[in-house]
């Protein structure tokens, strides 16, 4: 399977991510229980969120190509957010939530159209992706208006089933 995949147009700096993207698109993952072996980046690639930031963009440009999505600098600055909010501590006001539902229902008809990665999974990511998206933007918007935004969205259909499965990973430990 590796070999199958190695070498086919991954970025420089992003070649792990890159693989295992393609990978996950086309087979069943899963995480072992125990540790095998630990890797630790060191030097200025792990201490420098810019260059990784701009290395996960790249990738995450071929995957949207691959589904062919257009997009721009400013979509793949807010698509890196999607997955970051609580990290960068990031609020999403009423404009993110607009655009996140769009992208997000873009990317679920793109991949009815493209068959780049399984369904109901990747519908259920999105879904998941959607309550987090309300879920931090009801700090800035309140919480009446989240559910609101939540709530009109035929995302919501995914919400549960990708959040049980994402608990269920996470309390059997099989991420």
């Amino acid at each position: 399977m590796l070999r199958e995949h190695a070498g086919t147009g991954s970025v420089e700096g992003s070649a792990n991510f890159d693989l295992w993207s393609r990978i996950a698109a086309q087979h069943k993952l899963s995480n072992l229980p125990e540790l095998l072996l630990t890797r630790r980046r060191t030097g200025a690639a792990a201490a420098d969120p810019e260059q990784r930031r701009a290395e996960r963009g790249a990738v995450y440009g071929l995957q949207l190509t691959e589904l062919g999505i257009g997009f721009t600098a400013d979509d793949l600055d807010r698509h890196f957010l999607l997955r970051r909010m609580r990290k960068e501590r990031f609020a999403p006001d009423h404009a993110y939530l607009a655009w996140a539902e769009a992208w997000l229902r873009d990317l679920q008809a793109a991949n009815a159209r493209a068959h780049a990665y399984p369904e109901p999974v990747f519908s259920e990511v999105l879904g998941t992706y959607w309550v987090k998206v309300c879920w931090h933007g009801a700090r800035r918007i309140g919480r009446r208006a989240a559910w609101r935004a939540f709530s009109a969205s035929p995302l919501r259909r995914w919400a549960w089933p990708g959040l049980k499965r994402q608990i269920f990973r996470r309390w059997t430990g099989s991420f």
